[in-house]
């Protein structure tokens, strides 16, 4: 959906699962659990991912994001931006690839996450 011609608004969903991690501390190396991570909201992208030839376009996003761990659950608004390269190689078909940080503010520190993705997509209205 398209707010103004260089705003394009777009709905998401994403599901991660984060591996687990060793940390040394003073001599003593610790693991720790990693997360499950599913998340909602919605991006701006500055300009029209689906636009002809190749194109940059910067985004942010807001949405509602859960995390969960054994023992641990948080629910809390997660913050995005990235910035993605398009191209389109034939009308109503676009390639993209992008990439993302995401951040899940929880007090006093936060979670933060960092994404590569890409896709097509096929435009079924002109």
């Amino acid at each position: 959906m398209h707010a103004i011609p260089i705003i394009t608004f777009e709905p998401y969903y994403a599901k991660a699962s984060y591996g687990d991690r060793d940390e040394t501390i003073g001599g003593i190396t610790y693991t720790r659990e990693g997360y499950d991570s599913k998340s909602f909201g919605v991006n701006a992208l500055l300009g029209n991912p689906d636009g002809s030839g190749f194109h940059f376009f910067p985004y942010v996003g807001l949405g509602k994001t859960k995390l969960t761990r054994t023992g641990e659950e948080i629910n809390k608004t997660g913050y995005n931006f990235g910035f993605g390269l398009g191209m389109s190689p034939a009308q109503k078909i676009s390639i993209q690839i992008r990439s993302e940080f995401s951040m899940v503010v929880t007090g006093d520190t936060s979670r933060k996450f960092g994404g590569i993705n890409a896709g097509v997509s096929y435009r079924l209205l002109p």
